[in-house]
C-alpha cells in the first residue's frame, strides 16, 4: 500500500473508457472479488483497439480533463506494442503541458512481441495451452491406423514465439512434426514437398503454423484466400485462415485426409491452463510498475530480465516507452533451423521455464483457479463514477 494513493480508478476498456469517462474505482468493489483479479485475466477491466488522434489536440484534451477531475497522478497502462505507443504520447503530452501525472507501462501480451524485455507477461500461459492442446489432439489422432495430417494454425501477429512454442508439446512425445514461423519466408512447393518426405515415414504428421505466414512476394498466406483483409486502426493487417488455406492446400495436391485447426481466441483465454511463473511475474510487473510511479519514474516500461544462473530466476527493470512503442521483437533467426522447418534448442531452453511450475513457498500470491471444477473469475459490479 502507497500513503500517496488515496484511489484506484480503473478505465473501463483502456484508454477508450477515460475518453468515454466510464471509470469506476476498485476500491468500492468487493474484496473478496477483487482478490481474483490476480488469477482473472485482463478482460476483467475491459479491452480497446484505439489510436489517440496525433492530428488534433481533442483526445488529449478530454484525457487531461478526465484527469484534472478525479486528481489521477498515476497512469499505468497494460498491453502489447499499440498499449505503449498510447503511453508514450500521453507521457509526452503531459510532460508538455505541464501536468504531474507519472506514466509507466505495464508488459503484457501473448505475442512476447515487445521489445527490450525477456519475455511478456500472458506469453508463458498461451504457450502452455498450445503445447499441451497440440500434444493431446496427436496423442488422440495417433490411436487411428488411417493416415492423417492436422495443421495448426497459431497467433502471434509478425512474430513467431507462439508457435514456435508448439514445440514443446514433444516433450510429451506428441508434437508437430514441422514449424513455420514468420521470421522465415514460406515457398508452398518446399512445404509440400517436406510433407510429402514425411509420409514415407509415418501416417501421422503434425504441423504448426503462424497465423501471419508469408511469400516471397510479400503476400500473407491468408492473401491466398481472396478475400480483402481489413487493418486495424494501427495499420496491422488482421489475420486468420492461414491453417484451414494450407489444409486446403494439402488436401488437393495430396490427396489426403487433412485437417485445419486454428486455435483462434481459445489460445489466449484458457485460464485453466495458465503458467504459474506467469500469473506470479504478471503480478509482479504490476507491483513493479506502481512502486516505479510513486517513486516519481515516468516515461518508462517494467521489463523482465532473466538471470544468468543454473535455475530460472528474473529481476526487474525499466526502458523508455519510445523505445518500445511500435517496435516488434522476433524470433532469432539462430533459434530457427537452417531448412526454416523448425526450431533449435536455444529456443526449448528459453521457453520451457516459462512453463513450468513455480516453488509455492517462494510464490507471491497464492492462486486460486477454480471453484467447484470451474473457473474462479473477479466478478466486479463496475459502478460509474
Amino acid at each position: 500500500k502507497c500513503p500517496q494513493i488515496e484511489h484506484i480508478y480503473a478505465a473501463y476498456h483502456g484508454v477508450e473508457g477515460i475518453l468515454a469517462k466510464t471509470l469506476f474505482e476498485l476500491g468500492l468493489e468487493n474484496k473478496q472479488e477483487t482478490a481474483k483479479l490476480k488469477s482473472t485475466p485482463g478482460a476483467a477491466l475491459g479491452s480497446c483497439r484505439y489510436k489517440l488522434h496525433a492530428d488534433t489536440d481533442a483526445d488529449f484534451a478530454k484525457v487531461l480533463a478526465v484527469f484534472q477531475k478525479y486528481n489521477i497522478r498515476y497512469f499505468l497502462y497494460n498491453g502489447g506494442n499499440d498499449s505503449m505507443d498510447t503511453c508514450s504520447r500521453l507521457a509526452a503530452f503531459f510532460k508538455q503541458v505541464d501536468y504531474e501525472c507519472y506514466v509507466i507501462g505495464v508488459p503484457k501480451t501473448i505475442d512476447n512481441d515487445l521489445v527490450e524485455t525477456d519475455h511478456c507477461p500472458g506469453y508463458a500461459s498461451s504457450a502452455r495451452f498450445i503445447s499441451t492442446m497440440i500434444s493431446e489432439v496427436a496423442c488422440d489422432a495417433n490411436s487411428y491406423t488411417s493416415e492423417q495430417i492436422i495443421v495448426f494454425e497459431i497467433m502471434g501477429r509478425n512474430a513467431g514465439w507462439l508457435a514456435a512454442s508448439s514445440s514443446l508439446a514433444r516433450l510429451t512425445g506428441f508434437g508437430p512434426d514441422l514449424i513455420y514461423l514468420p521470421e522465415v519466408v514460406f515457398d508452398i512447393e518446399k512445404f509440400i514437398e517436406e510433407v510429402q518426405a514425411l509420409r514415407k515415414q509415418k501416417r501421422l504428421i503434425i504441423i504448426a503454423v503462424a497465423e501471419s505466414l508469408h511469400l516471397a512476394d510479400g503476400r500473407f498466406i491468408t492473401d491466398l484466400s481472396g478475400e480483402d483483409e481489413e487493418d486495424d486502426v494501427f495499420g496491422h493487417k488482421q489475420q486468420g485462415g492461414a491453417g484451414h488455406i494450407l489444409a486446403e492446400i494439402l488436401k488437393k495436391r495430396l490427396n489426403t485426409k487433412v485437417r485445419g485447426i486454428e486455435f483462434s481466441l481459445l489460445q489466449r483465454a484458457a485460464n485453466h491452463l495458465a503458467s504459474e511463473v506467469d500469473l506470479c511475474e504478471a503480478y509482479q510487473v504490476g507491483r513493479e510498475a506502481v512502486l516505479q510511479a510513486v517513486n516519481g519514474v515516468s516515461g518508462k516500461m517494467v521489463t523482465i530480465k532473466r538471470k544468468e544462473a543454473d535455475t530460472y530466476e528474473t529481476t526487474y527493470g525499466l526502458v523508455d516507452l519510445d523505445e518500445v512503442a511500435n517496435a516488434e521483437k522476433l524470433v532469432p533467426r539462430e533459434w530457427i533451423n537452417e531448412a526454416g522447418n523448425d526450431v533449435t534448442a536455444d529456443f526449448i531452453n528459453y521457453c520451457l521455464p516459462l512453463i513450468s511450475n513455480i516453488d509455492h513457498a517462494k510464490a507471491p500470491l497464492e492462486l486460486k483457479l477454480t471453484s467447484n471444477g470451474l473457473p474462479d473469475f473477479a466478478k466486479l459490479e463496475r459502478n460509474l463514477l
